[in-house]
């Protein structure tokens, strides 16, 4: 690619003469069409060029906090429909339906507060039932469990079960692990191996779903389970804030610097400075705001959207940007780029924040750097 993109939450609103367009676009990452957002996502549900992604969800921004307000949808490159559902303040809440590409339905359930909750059901793709699961708190109960020919494995809570499984982050990777179910949980010694080999991994030992002791590969564990019995979707972990690139993956990346360092060792925390002192008077909002640096390190665009549409602020932190120009341009291969830098700034009772430098400073407290 000739760009890269420092992805801060998930796109830049451009600011044209104090005006906000109705529709843009953003890369090949992000599309914009008056309150409608679409955005890629990779298998692991960070932010993506459309180039390497799997899917992109279509929704409508939330007016007072950076996220999708109510309803959407996921797609397919293709354009099929891949799942929808519905956010309530930033978390997963509501019915869900995902599909397999051809429309077959996957799973139906609900969320509640950004976690699975109650009965849901899982089918192959040939829409054959595979299993029926009650979640509570979290946590998962196998009531019937059916293999692809249509046996029964697991009836009441009770059985014997070979699933597939997959753990996050790496949700890409997926296992197959064996054992008994008991009472709706795993119980007993599982197995595991990879999809893609019959070689057992390891194994694992369970006493009313609780994990005891593992070993795999001559390696002894007792601190937590590896083996699971769900598959998740990367559409549950769609990070709006912590992506750093969205694009394809490279051998050699050096990230964009201001004034020779990372963005969150002085950038930030002057936007931060710099903002709060000029935006007493400004109601409690959020801005997107969106750069772009040349490869020969010029900074190009700047782009600010309030989420309230309040030009006087626009254009207040507009000023603050346009003076700050000691960019340099990402670096791929040891070559600069074309480069696109985009973040989220909450001002609230008169306090400019930007979450990124926030959970970036938590971040260091608690590894213990400086």
């Amino acid at each position: 690619m000739n760009r890269i993109i420092l992805f801060l939450l998930l796109f830049s609103v451009s600011k044209v003469n104090g005006q906000l367009p109705n529709e843009f676009t953003i890369g090949d990452f992000i599309e914009v069409s008056s309150d409608t957002v679409k955005i890629y996502f990779d298998g692991e549900g960070k932010i993506s060029s459309a180039q390497c992604a799997r899917y992109y969800r279509l929704g409508t921004m939330h007016p007072t906090q950076p996220a999708i307000d109510g309803a959407f949808k996921d797609f397919y490159l293709d354009g099929q429909l891949k799942m929808h559902s519905a956010f309530q303040d930033g978390l997963l809440h509501g019915p869900v339906r995902y599909y397999y590409p051809g429309g077959v339905a996957m799973a139906e359930g609900q969320y509640t507060t950004g976690m699975r909750s109650g009965r849901w059901t899982f089918f192959y793709s040939s829409g054959q039932t595979e299993k029926i699961v009650n979640y509570h708190n979290g946590l998962p109960y196998i009531l019937q469990a059916y293999d692809e020919e249509g046996k029964q494995m697991v009836e009441a809570g009770n059985g014997m079960l070979t699933t597939k499984f997959n753990l996050y982050p790496l949700i890409e990777n997926i296992y197959i692990a064996n054992g008994k179910i008991e009472k709706g949980k795993i119980s007993g010694r599982w197995t595991y191996k990879n999809i893609k080999s019959d070689e057992v991994i390891g194994y694992e030992d369970f006493d009313g779903g609780n994990f005891l002791l593992g070993e795999s590969r001559n390696f002894t564990y007792s601190d937590y389970a590896r083996i699971g019995t769900e598959i998740y979707y990367a559409d549950e972990f769609a990070k709006w804030f912590d992506n750093i690139n969205a694009q394809c993956r490279m051998t050699s990346l050096a990230t964009p610097r201001y004034r020779g360092v990372s963005p969150f060792n002085g950038y930030f925390a002057k936007v931060e400075k710099d903002f709060s002192k000029k935006a007493i008077a400004f109601a409690n909002q959020w801005f997107i705001v969106g750069l772009a640096i040349s490869k020969k390190n010029i900074l190009r665009t700047i782009n600010v959207a309030s989420s309230l549409n309040d030009q006087v602020a626009e254009g207040t932190l507009y000023s603050i940007l346009k003076d700050m120009k000691s960019w340099q341009s990402a670096i791929v291969n040891s070559k600069h780029k074309d480069t696109y830098i985009s973040y989220v700034l909450v001002l609230q009772n008169g306090k400019a924040v930007v979450p990124s430098q926030l959970r970036f400073d938590q971040f260091k407290k608690e590894a213990g750097l400086k």
